[in-house]
């Protein structure tokens, strides 16, 4: 795996837009999740030059190591848990419970920031669901599951770098996958793909939709 394969999100969103282009695609919105997707999206966005939404969800987070997680809540707040890692990780149905509520409480102040961008109503339009990087998958799996329920034309997912498995299981719900960078080695990390990576705040989410008049 060759690090620094992007210069940072904004490089890896041309590139993206780049090779969406190719694909004629007839009536996209980008759809990308916060927050760290973005600069990547705004860029997708520009390039096609059409509309942009944010999709609010968060990864279930594991106590123990809060950059990593067991699965995800939707912007519906339907969750979804790999049953079998939490075993694994010996937590109990408290443990899940409590990091449920705070997830849950996190997701209701997010709304409350991005209610004018989040995404709404993507019906007969080519959804393109964009993030950073897919690690585990469990935040892009629920993304491309609620997406779907808003009934788009096609469901489609662009992201600059995933692991071999991720794009191979994530592929199965929708209809199209752009990975522009994969690897089959592990760990994996998607900050490894990046030459600049840091961990988006707000205000600086603010500053990349202002490139498209958003909030």
């Amino acid at each position: 795996m060759t690090t620094g394969m992007f210069a940072d999100r904004t490089d890896a969103g041309r590139r993206l837009a780049e090779a969406l282009r190719a694909k004629k695609i007839e009536r996209p919105v980008v759809v990308a999740i916060l927050r760290g997707g973005v600069p990547v999206g705004v860029e997708i966005a520009r390039g096609l030059s059409c509309p942009l939404k944010l999709i609010v969800l968060r990864k279930l987070f594991i106590p123990m190591n809060p950059e990593a997680g067991f699965g995800a809540m939707a912007p519906d707040g339907s969750v979804s848990v790999d049953e079998e890692f939490v075993t694994h990780l010996g937590m109990g149905h408290g443990d899940v419970a409590e990091v449920i509520r705070q997830v849950r409480e996190e997701l209701k102040h997010r709304h409350q920031i991005y209610e004018s961008v989040s995404v709404d109503d993507v019906r007969a339009r080519d959804a393109i669901l964009v993030d950073d990087g897919i690690a585990a998958g469990y935040s892009m799996t629920a993304a491309a599951r609620f997406v779907r329920t808003l009934q788009p034309r096609s469901t489609r997912i662009a992201v600059p770098c995933a692991p071999t498995d991720s794009i191979l299981r994530v592929g199965q719900l929708v209809d199209d996958l752009l990975c522009l960078r994969h690897s089959s080695l592990f760990p994996f990390a998607v900050a490894s793909f990046y030459q600049h990576w840091h961990d988006l705040t707000d205000d600086e989410v603010r500053v990349h939709l202002a490139r498209l008049g958003g909030a």
